[in-house]
C-alpha cells in the first residue's frame, strides 16, 4: 500500500473515531502507571497519539511515510504541542530507533509487516526492563478487510492465540489481550466486518 499517497485523504471521520475509542482503551490499560517515554510505530497521521498526548509525558510519533510524518508534523505546530515529536523511520528496513521506551503502542501497524516476530523482536529490544507494549490490531478474517486495497501484502488479521506465542517466544511476559471494537468496513461488496483486539505484554524488569 502506498501511504505517502493516501496520507492526505487518511483523517476520515470514522478513523477518528476509531482513533478515539482505541487510545481509550489504551489509556485504560496503562491507568495508574507513570509513563516518561512513549513510541507509537506506524502512526500514520497520529490520530491515536493525539487523543493520548495529555496523559504521556514525552512522546514520538514513527512512521516510514514521509508524507504521514509531515502532516503529525504540521498538526504538532498548528496545536502547539511541547511532548510529542515525529520521526520517519523504517524500522523494518532496519534503520535504528535514536532511544529506548518504556511505553511502545500502535494500532492496526503490525498485519502490515510480513516478519512479525523480527519486528516484535526490534521493539522489544527498545523497550525498557519493565515497560509495557501495547498493540491494536485486527483479529484474523478471510482477507475481506483488505480486499479493495491493492499492494496490500500484509496478514489478514491476527489469531490472539498464535501472536501471544510470539510475544512470549521474543520474551514478553504478562501477555493479555481482548477485544475492544467491533464493526463494519463498507467495501466494493458491501460491508465487511471486523474486530480489533488489544493486547499488551510487559518487559521483564
Amino acid at each position: 500500500m502506498d501511504f505517502d499517497a493516501l496520507a492526505q485523504t487518511w483523517d476520515t471521520k470514522d478513523r477518528m473515531n476509531r482513533a478515539q475509542m482505541i487510545a481509550q482503551e489504551i489509556q485504560k490499560e496503562i491507568s495508574g502507571e507513570t509513563y516518561h517515554k512513549a513510541l507509537e510505530f506506524g502512526c500514520g497521521t497520529g490520530l491515536v497519539s493525539f487523543n493520548l498526548h495529555l496523559v504521556l509525558r514525552e512522546m514520538t510519533l514513527a512512521d516510514s511515510s514521509g508524507e504521514m510524518i509531515r502532516i503529525v508534523k504540521n498538526k504538532i505546530r498548528n496545536y502547539a504541542l511541547h511532548n510529542m515529536s515525529a520521526l520517519q523511520i523504517d524500522i523494518v528496513k532496519g534503520e535504528a530507533l535514536p532511544s529506548s521506551y518504556d511505553l511502545i503502542y500502535s494500532s492496526m501497524a503490525l498485519h502490515h509487516i510480513a516478519d512479525t516476530q523480527k519486528l516484535l523482536h526490534t521493539l522489544y529490544s527498545h523497550l525498557d526492563k519493565g515497560g509495557r507494549i501495547c498493540i491494536v490490531d485486527l483479529t484474523q478474517d478471510d482477507g475481506s478487510f483488505h480486499k479493495s486495497e491493492t499492494g496490500f501484502d500484509g496478514h489478514n488479521g491476527f489469531n490472539t492465540g498464535d501472536l501471544a506465542n510470539i510475544f512470549e517466544k521474543t520474551g514478553f511476559r504478562n501477555i493479555t489481550s481482548r477485544i475492544i471494537y467491533q464493526g463494519i468496513k463498507e467495501t466494493e461488496d458491501g460491508g465487511a466486518p471486523y474486530s480489533l483486539f488489544l493486547m499488551t505484554a510487559t518487559r521483564k524488569g
